[in-house]
C-alpha cells in the first residue's frame, strides 16, 4: 500500500543508510501512461521532519532529490546504481496488479551529497514494458 512508513534492521539500504530507523516513501508512478513503476525510497528517520509530515497526497507528483535539495540544502550529486533482472518481489508484483513472479528490472539507487553523506536509497522495481531505460544522459 503506497506511503510512507518507518522501518528498522538490516535490508538492501543498511550498508548505505545504516542500521538505524529509516523513513520508507512507498509510492507509484505512472511512465507515459504506458506502465506503473513500484518504487520505495528508504530516508534517515528525523532528517527530513516536513518530508515525514507530508501525505500521500502531497507527495504525489513530487521529486524527492529536487524536495531534499530545496527544503533541506541536501542535493543528492552522487550515485552509485545496480541493476538486476528477474522475479519481481510479491509486494510490487501486488502493487502493481502483475501475477506473482512476474519478471522485470530492479534499479537501486544509492544517494549521497557532495561530502559523501548517505541522503536516500530507492528501489525501483519495472515490469516488462517496450521501452528502453536511459541510465545516463548524453
Amino acid at each position: 500500500m503506497p506511503g510512507a512508513h518507518a522501518g528498522l534492521g538490516h535490508r538492501p539500504w543498511s550498508a548505505h543508510l545504516g542500521e538505524g530507523e529509516q523513513l520508507c516513501i512507498e509510492r507509484i508512478f505512472s511512465i507515459g501512461n504506458e506502465f506503473d513503476v513500484y518504487t520505495l525510497a528508504w530516508l534517515p528517520a528525523g532528517a527530513f521532519p516536513r518530508l515525514e509530515a507530508m501525505s500521500l497526497k502531497d507527495l504525489s507528483g513530487v521529486n524527492l532529490k529536487d524536495l531534499l535539495a530545496r527544503e533541506y540544502h541536501r542535493p543528492a550529486t552522487r550515485f552509485a546504481e545496480k541493476l538486476g533482472i528477474g522475479a519481481l518481489p510479491p509486494a510490487a508484483c501486488k502493487a502493481l496488479k502483475l501475477t506473482a513472479k512476474t519478471g522485470g528490472a530492479t534499479l537501486e539507487i544509492a544517494a549521497s551529497d557532495r561530502r559523501g553523506e548517505a541522503v536516500y536509497f530507492q528501489a525501483l522495481y519495472i515490469p516488462p514494458n517496450q521501452r528502453k531505460l536511459l541510465l545516463g544522459s548524453y
